[in-house]
């Protein structure tokens, strides 16, 4: 892995920005315990990701990759 100024290339050459995670967390917390909608649309967005990511596996699966 090198540093650039903009972050870290991980060896696959992905950007990995290095954020404190309590600062992440923080931000986090204030935003969903003041906006339910917030919450809401949070909540729809992953579970429609990990719904796409099951249905992505298997085909990978298949295809032997």
């Amino acid at each position: 892995m090198t540093r650039a100024d903009d972050g870290a290339v991980a060896a696959d050459g992905a950007l990995a920005f290095e954020v404190p995670q309590p600062a992440v967390a923080g931000v986090a917390r204030t935003v969903l315990t003041t906006r339910p909608s917030a919450v809401r649309a949070v909540t729809r967005v992953s579970g429609a990701m990990m719904i796409g990511i099951n249905g992505l596996l298997p085909v990978e699966r298949l295809m032997g990759t």
